[in-house]
């Protein structure tokens, strides 16, 4: 079954218009996800997307609302009517600069020696990908979640960056962190080199920092719709190892209290 076709079942079984956030679940819950590759928020999108652009009125998908969908079976007259025009639109996204983000992400699963790992996925039977050697600028959180340092990672990555806030006075002031990075991520995992076309000043600079801004601080009359910059986002990997080993410490210290 092409990628289309996974698309298509779940929408199927749904009459009214879904995000690609929600058919990304649905998928993820019926074991599919995998097939959509690293970033399949951003896969799903491009498929669709592509898909309507390349077969028009002929497409058994349409789109209501940026990044929402629906089956042209089920779609109403008017659904018909916002799909024209969002048609015109596809396509014409501004990317900005950032590639990916991670949004508080715990410090005890990273790790560290012998060489930092910071593993995450979009999805977590999605393949991983080690952002240790990514660039760009993150934030540490106190244990109550608030803000305790922001900084960028210059010519070092961000594994060396946050290893050595392990060490220094920041130590015992962050359990938490969020990473907003600039290196392309290749299909396979791997980190791309780093675009030598970001500039100060430059538009999708500015586009970038304004979704880092909104990220962080969730403010209420920011309506956060299906835009380009949620199809970036990665949760954190659990490692195995790591779950069992914290159980195991939780127990132990259950027993000696």
């Amino acid at each position: 079954m092409i990628l289309l076709d996974k698309i298509i079942h779940v929408l199927s079984q749904d009459s009214k218009p879904m995000g690609y956030e929600e058919i990304a679940v649905e998928l993820a819950e019926q074991g599919k996800i995998a097939a959509f590759g690293v970033m399949p928020r951003k896969q799903i999108r491009t498929v669709i997307d592509s898909a309507i652009l390349q077969e028009g009125d002929g497409c058994p998908i349409v789109t209501t609302y940026p990044g929402e969908y629906l089956m042209r079976k089920n779609a109403s007259p008017a659904h018909l009517q916002a799909a024209k025009r969002m048609d015109r639109k596809l396509g014409t996204d501004r990317l900005g600069i950032i590639t990916c983000f991670g949004h508080q992400w715990l410090r005890e699963r990273v790790i560290w020696k012998p060489k930092t790992e910071i593993f995450g996925c979009q999805f977590q039977k999605s393949p991983r990908i080690n952002f240790a050697d990514q660039t760009g600028f993150y934030v540490l959180y106190s244990e109550d979640r608030s803000i305790e340092y922001i900084d960028y990672t210059g010519d070092r990555n961000l594994g060396d960056c946050l290893y050595e806030h392990t060490l220094d006075r920041l130590d015992g002031r962050w359990e938490r962190f969020s990473f907003f990075c600039l290196k392309p991520i290749n299909d396979d995992g791997t980190l791309g080199p780093l675009p030598v076309e970001a500039k100060i000043g430059d538009v999708n600079v500015m586009a970038s920092m304004k979704s880092i801004l909104l990220e962080l601080a969730e403010p209420r009359s920011n309506r956060r719709h299906y835009d380009y910059f949620s199809t970036l986002i990665f949760i954190q990997w659990r490692n195995p190892q790591i779950e069992i080993k914290r159980e195991l410490d939780k127990y132990v210290r259950k027993l000696l209290q």
